[in-house]
């Protein structure tokens, strides 16, 4: 039976989907997030009137014809994205030719369709802290196949499930791989699971201190859980401003407000006061913290006020509260002197 070209184009364009998004899934993305690869304008029907006339393509080779097009062959990439979307997914490793597996042109009969290829990434490498190229496999391993694939096929939410386990290596170092667990269901492609957690990269110019807990907050917001990051970030600043005031002139107990504050008087004198302060960052912070609530919009607004605030210190750095003290002090008269000048007077 004849092909639409159009049927054979939304074939090869969906595999090639298939593959951007597992890319974009194994190097951008954490635990728990997901990316979908995008199916609706490819599962249109083919655009044409009954006196239209469409190529299409034989089974039997590359014979380009021309004929009319039934309403039957119009409904084909709806029918065919749907079929794609139902089946078992097989994916392979692209091998060198003249062994490089071939991705069929056609709808496949069975259900073991489409044959993608697992995507060449880049990531950090934990093993020897570079970025470089991950290849699918295992250097010098026994099994060569890197793949697993777990089909639970369709469940009630009529999409289909299926879990792949593979692994990427550095090729670098080559050491050992790192491990992902992957849940697709129908579009939906989840990272569940990898054996080993990359490092996240902080800006230099965050205090080292503080660099664990600004770590853990991005780490918290990219698996999605923007609570637990915000409860990070404000953990930063409280941190930072205990650091770098004299809480022996607070409260027993300083609240947010009291220490940020007291913050404010050891800024140096040209730092910009249109940065977005550590009070008006704390405070938005407590709120979403007490109304227990996860709010991306906030993480994201008091990540940039807070690398902002840390980036501009590296050029206006903070005054000694020591220092500013012992200022503060000269400038008052003694009490020596406060009670000598009155009796002066009265001798007079």
């Amino acid at each position: 039976m004849d092909t639409p070209l159009r049927v054979i184009k939304v074939i090869q364009e969906l595999r090639s989907r298939i593959e951007a998004a597992l890319k974009e899934l194994l190097e951008s993305k954490q635990l728990y997030q997901s990316v979908t690869v995008h199916t609706a304008d490819l599962a249109e029907p083919v655009l044409a009137q009954n006196d239209s006339v469409v190529e299409l393509m034989s089974p039997a080779g590359p014979i380009v014809r021309a004929r009319y097009l039934n309403e039957t062959e119009r409904k084909a990439p709806t029918r065919v994205v749907k079929k794609i979307l139902d089946s078992s997914w097989v994916l392979v490793v692209e091998q060198p030719a003249p062994t490089k597996p071939q991705r069929p042109q056609y709808p496949i009969e069975s259900d073991k369709e489409p044959i993608c290829f697992l995507p060449r990434i880049v990531r950090s490498c934990v093993k020897c802290d570079s970025v470089t190229a991950h290849l699918p496999g295992y250097f010098g391993a026994s099994i060569t196949e890197p793949l697993i694939a777990l089909d639970l096929g369709m469940t009630s939410s009529k999409n289909r499930i299926q879990v792949f386990s593979f692994s990427y290596q550095c090729q670098v170092c080559r050491e050992e791989p790192n491990v992902f667990l992957v849940r697709r269901q129908g579009a939906k492609l989840t990272l569940v699971g990898r054996s080993i957690f990359e490092k996240i990269s902080v800006p230099k110019f965050v205090p080292e201190a503080l660099r664990s807990l600004f770590s853990e907050a991005l780490v918290a917001s990219m698996a999605g859980k923007f609570l637990p990051a915000c409860l990070y970030l404000r953990l930063v600043i409280e941190h930072h401003m205990r650091a770098s005031v004299d809480v022996a002139r607070l409260p027993n107990k300083p609240t947010g407000d009291e220490l940020a504050d007291e913050y404010s008087k050891v800024l140096h004198s040209e730092f910009p006061r249109s940065l977005c302060s550590f009070k008006t960052i704390y405070s938005d912070l407590s709120q979403v913290i007490h109304e227990g609530r996860e709010d991306a919009d906030v993480f994201k607004k008091s990540v940039d006020g807070i690398s902002l605030h840390f980036d501009q210190l590296r050029l206006l750095p903070l005054s000694d509260w020591r220092a500013l003290a012992i200022e503060a002090s000269a400038q008052q008269p003694s009490s020596l002197e406060s009670t000598t000048k009155p009796a002066s007077r009265r001798r007079k």
